[in-house]
């Protein structure tokens, strides 16, 4: 219906069209649906994507400063080198003014020098590919689960290409110096015991640099990771509303072919299974929610009583919300602020709503007592706030906390659902709860069991693996500084 703005469109763009101008087409049609349809479309408009920002768009930032960490160990590495080279070259110079002696140009000991620098870069590139093709299945595994393309990770033709270009682009970068260091002093002076003049001094001055160089970029890899590192900490540490240690969830969904077409059998089912759940041994509390959190999300419409409805769809107030049952805020350790949670099968509609929820919809009033419902019908049931529960970080410990709403699960039933147990040994409950679920119906299964503790370590797998590398960059640049 007109009004609804839940859908995405995918287009695939001729080619040679930029965005912008498809952005512009879109832009136009939102104008003509808006003069056409302005009860519904007024200020609505539409916003395009690359799919492929989408797809990528959250691992992107880490990858180029993983990229940027080895550009600089790849720096650090090859000034390393040069240094050794200017080195090697100042007790060659005997050896190459014998050679300018008896009549070698410098372009030909230029050239020889800079065949032995590529020859070096060259052994060094086929080491590092050696060493990447050992590593790649290393690096696959420790990335973030769902990481985008992670399978698609290999050695190609591409990377070959490109790692040769590189060994090329640096042995002839790095080695150029030491070759022109080496080749500057004339045949008399390289022939005397010991390196003089500006030559000796030249070398020496262009090893410090290139040392200070080396510490600066190893600084800045080590600073980095730090940063990093304590990023991971922080996350793993924040308070995300809720207490996940000690938790275990799995998700049901009782099939309608199975006979459950009826919201009293979908009610009757999760009844028994919250019973049975809690009478597990070893199992201090038990719980139902349509969604966990960090694993989603589930919003609707809210219309608050005494507040005018909203002309427009686009205006009308919205919330995030989960179904859950009594004993929801007990098991997950979230604390209720204000008000009370609602009581095992309250037969009074009510809903206990979030703190972000009160502050934005209830300014500088008390929200216990008001009233909200879910659609703007007029057979449509008010619920009565009942309480006030602290937020809860549902999306991760970077997101801020959204609006939210938590309604008895008995009173507006979904089909799927996911039981929780808090118990000292999470892992043990696991096949008791499937023989609960089993003895209501053998024809439901338990899906997706993890522990809420996983979901949390889950919700920051990507920190963690950037984390790991830029310490591992970050150790290798400091041993080669050193």
């Amino acid at each position: 219906r007109r009004g609804s703005i839940v859908l995405r469109a995918v287009a695939r763009l001729p080619e040679g069209v930029p965005l912008d101008r498809a952005q512009a087409a879109a832009d136009l049609l939102a104008v003509r649906l808006e003069a056409a349809y302005p009860e519904f479309n007024e200020k609505t408009r539409f916003s395009l994507t690359p799919l492929h920002d989408r797809v990528v768009g959250d691992i992107r930032p880490g990858l180029l400063a993983m990229l940027g960490a080895v550009a600089c160990v790849l720096l650090i590495a090859c000034a390393n080198i040069a240094n050794l080279l200017l080195a090697r070259a100042s007790a060659r110079s005997r050896e190459i003014g014998v050679r300018i002696a008896l009549g070698a140009g410098r372009g030909r000991v230029l050239q020889q020098l800079l065949t032995e620098s590529l020859l070096l870069a060259g052994l060094g590139g086929v080491a590092g590919l050696l060493l990447g093709v050992w590593a790649v299945d290393g690096l696959v595994a420790i990335a973030p689960e769902g990481a985008p393309r992670v399978d698609e990770i290999r050695l190609d033709g591409t990377v070959f290409g490109f790692a040769a270009a590189v060994t090329l682009v640096t042995g002839l970068l790095f080695g150029i110096v030491p070759a022109l260091q080496a080749s500057r002093a004339g045949a008399s002076a390289a022939l005397k015991d010991a390196p003089r003049g500006g030559a000796a001094a030249g070398g020496r001055q262009v090893r410090r640099t290139l040392v200070a160089a080396e510490v600066a970029l190893a600084l800045t890899l080590l600073t980095g990771a730090a940063l990093l590192l304590q990023t991971f900490v922080r996350l793993q540490t924040a308070d995300l509303g809720f207490r996940p240690e000690r938790l275990i969830a799995g998700f049901v969904n009782p099939p309608r072919a199975a006979g459950y077409d009826t919201a009293a059998r979908y009610r009757a089912f999760y009844d028994q299974l919250l019973e049975k759940a809690s009478a597990i041994p070893g199992v201090e509390a038990a719980a139902l929610s349509s969604v966990l959190p960090l694993s989603g999300d589930s919003d609707t419409t809210v219309f608050l009583d005494g507040q005018p409805v909203p002309r427009m769809p686009s205006e009308t107030p919205t919330t995030w919300y989960r179904l859950v049952s009594a004993g929801y805020f007990d098991t997950m350790g979230i604390p209720v602020r204000q008000g009370r949670v609602f009581t095992a099968r309250e037969a009074a509609p009510s809903v206990v709503v979030n703190e972000t929820f009160a502050r934005t919809y209830f300014p500088g009033q008390a929200p216990v007592g008001r009233r909200l419902r879910f659609s703007s019908a007029p057979a449509d049931p008010w619920f009565t706030i009942v309480g006030v529960a602290a937020d809860v970080k549902t999306r991760g410990a970077r997101e801020t906390p959204r609006v939210e709403a938590y309604v008895p699960y008995w009173q507006q039933i979904e089909p799927g659902m996911n039981v929780i147990l808090r118990s000292a040994a999470p892992e043990r409950a696991v096949a008791p709860l499937r023989a609960a679920v089993a003895s209501i119906d053998r024809n439901v299964p338990v899906a997706d069991l993890t522990t809420l503790t996983e979901l949390v370590e889950g919700s920051i797998e990507n920190s963690r693996f950037f984390a790991t590398l830029a310490a591992a960059f970050a150790g290798l640049a400091a041993a080669l500084a050193a």
